[in-house]
């Protein structure tokens, strides 16, 4: 069985330089380890939560699960994919849907919005009204659809990012955000805070950077 996503020792690395001067002095910056080997599995159809304070490198390592970052090392796949080498094959499989968005027009229509990366998706024009649609309905967000994006209110534009996240039907999608899913979709999932020990089929990795726990909610709660 292909697995969903499989990672190996993955690890991303930043250098931060201290100043101007040290910038221009070509001198070598402070290194930070943002994503520390991390190693896992995640099977088709499972949902995969991961959970950390802020800072822990959860959005960092999805962020690489969707090709937007270049690990430092280490091997990471989607269906088999590799995340780097495939990065095209890779983008036709995952939907990112951010919880702190900034890349619709403010003021344009949520449904122009959709056009516009339905377009960068390079889904055919009646193929992608269809889509628009259909996702529109599926979030409740017909009604709201031809209302300019600067109306929305945070919830609405949330829900408009993971309808630009479903556009190209991917089989996998990630969101790093506060929004009920849709019944009957599949999501990753990322929580700030591990309070609540719901969905027991569920699967989740802590701690700061590295992989220190993994297990369904009850057994993870069980465990604090």
């Amino acid at each position: 069985m292909t697995l969903a996503i499989q990672t190996r020792n993955l690890t991303k690395r930043y250098t931060r330089q201290r100043g101007l001067s040290q910038l221009l002095a070509r001198r070598d910056g402070l290194e930070l380890t943002a994503v520390d080997g991390v190693t896992l599995e995640v099977k088709p159809g499972e949902i995969f939560g991961l959970v950390g304070p802020n800072g822990a490198g959860k959005t960092t390592l999805i962020k690489i699960l969707c090709t937007l970052l270049h690990p430092s090392s280490g091997e990471a796949w989607i269906y088999g994919h590799d995340v780097v080498r495939e990065a095209h094959a890779v983008t036709q499989l995952v939907g990112l849907a951010a919880s702190e968005e900034r890349s619709f027009f403010w003021r344009l229509t949520g449904r122009q919005n959709l056009r516009f990366f339905a377009a960068l998706y390079q889904l055919p024009t009646r193929e992608a009204e269809s889509r628009i649609r259909e996702v529109l309905a599926l979030l409740d967000l017909a009604e709201v659809a031809d209302v300019r994006f600067n109306e929305y209110s945070t919830g609405m534009r949330q829900k408009l990012a993971v309808a630009r996240g479903l556009l190209s039907r991917p089989d996998q999608r990630r969101r790093p955000a506060p929004v009920d899913p849709p019944h009957g979709r599949r999501f990753a999932r990322e929580h700030h805070h591990p309070d609540h020990p719901h969905h027991a089929g569920c699967r989740d990795l802590v701690r700061p950077h590295r992989l220190a726990r993994q297990g369904t909610h009850h057994r993870l709660w069980q465990r604090r």
